[in-house]
């Protein structure tokens, strides 16, 4: 286990000597369990220290864009054209899709109307007037009373 706290914690440690860990590992002293003579005492950053790394960051990342090249003209031209060009291919399709879906719109229309029409005119051939009503009802009248004749 020493051995294994030595490697992980070596990054923290100061004046050591070299096989002095494994020597205190034999005699089982743990790092862990040091004075402080062996591990760095871990103080955190106080303010000053964090605004000067923020500092330090900006100015890199400053330093890192004044760097970069310029955009060729010819490329920024080639990319606004096919900007263009993607952009009129998604309009072109979106005026598809409106006239499909108007179209499926007008079709259904026209089926429920036609679907409507035939319904009344079904209705109007099963409609019977008074006159036909009557004739009927005479004619079962009739064969009622020849029955029981």
């Amino acid at each position: 286990m020493a051995g294994i706290a030595a490697s992980i914690m070596s990054h923290c440690i100061r004046r050591v000597r070299p096989g002095l860990l494994e020597a205190r590992s034999e005699r089982g002293i743990s790092p862990l369990e040091d004075n402080g003579w062996i591990m760095a005492r871990f103080t955190p950053p106080d303010f000053n220290d964090r605004v000067a790394a923020a500092k330090a960051a900006k100015e890199k990342a400053l330093e890192k864009l004044r760097n970069k090249p310029p955009i060729d003209p010819a490329i920024v031209a080639e990319r606004q054209a096919a900007q263009a060009a993607r952009d009129a291919a998604a309009a072109e399709k979106r005026a598809a899709r409106a006239a499909a879906m108007e179209a499926a719109a007008a079709e259904k229309e026209a089926r429920k109307l036609a679907k409507a029409a035939s319904a009344a005119a079904a209705s109007k051939r099963t409609q019977k007037t008074e006159a036909e009503l009557k004739a009927e009802r005479d004619a079962r009248y009739a064969a009622r009373k020849a029955r029981k004749r």
